[in-house]
């Protein structure tokens, strides 16, 4: 019995979609993906370099880079307008005070266009935030998990045995119940495929149909 080595995944954890509300019901949508773009834009070429040896030609970690630090550029703007908002309410609530004084009426009316350009410039930038999110989300989708560093790189044919169990020269001649041993004794190896369906244990038509053609059932 084989045992093959297992990919290992560095880029991504899921996490909890939004909930939307359709006619007063509550419906949560599938797990979204939450990737960590720092890594992928620290180590865009061996992402890339990963990606090319599993024949994923689509990947893109150096664009995810980009888009990453795009992304923060906007976040930043973004926090800066919000103090800069935080910082003319404030003023206006001390001004408020004195609003007999001429003098105090005109600050507060500059007071309030700084305001008010700062809170466009936030409804600009989270419309840029969240368009940006979308591609550079789509984007680092498409990076293929990094693989063991043990990994051989190649087809079938340049795998390697890691590990074996049993004895295989003999497992023509281990008595089966219901099936002539010495039958068994004249055949090649099969895998778990042919022999459940020798032994007519499982129905893997239906399996096919239930799971998908590319999963156990």
């Amino acid at each position: 019995m084989l045992f093959p080595r297992r990919a290992i995944s560095l880029l991504s954890r899921t996490r909890p979609a939004p909930v939307y509300r359709a006619g007063g019901l509550q419906v949560r949508t599938l797990l979204q993906a939450s990737f960590d773009y720092k890594y992928i834009r620290d180590n865009a070429d061996q992402l890339l370099e990963n990606a090319t040896n599993r024949n994923v030609h689509n990947a893109r970690p150096h664009h995810v880079g980009e888009l990453y630090d795009e992304y923060r550029g906007l976040l930043t703007q973004t926090n800066e307008h919000r103090s800069a908002l935080n910082a003319a309410s404030k003023e206006m609530g001390v001004l408020a005070k004195s609003m007999s004084d001429p003098k105090s009426k005109s600050a507060m009316l500059d007071l309030r266009e700084r305001a008010r350009v700062a809170k466009q410039a936030i409804q600009d930038i989270k419309a840029q935030l969240t368009e940006v999110e979308s591609r550079l989300r789509n984007e680092a989708a498409k990076i293929p998990n990094t693989t063991h560093p043990d990994t051989p790189i190649g087809d079938e044919t340049k795998a390697r045995v890691v590990r074996t169990h049993g004895d295989l020269h003999n497992i023509k001649t281990v008595p089966v119940d219901g099936v002539n041993t010495l039958e068994l004794s004249n055949v090649e190896f099969q895998d778990h495929y042919d022999l459940v369906q020798r032994l007519g244990i499982v129905n893997m038509e239906a399996g096919a149909r239930v799971a998908g053609s590319r999963f156990h059932y």
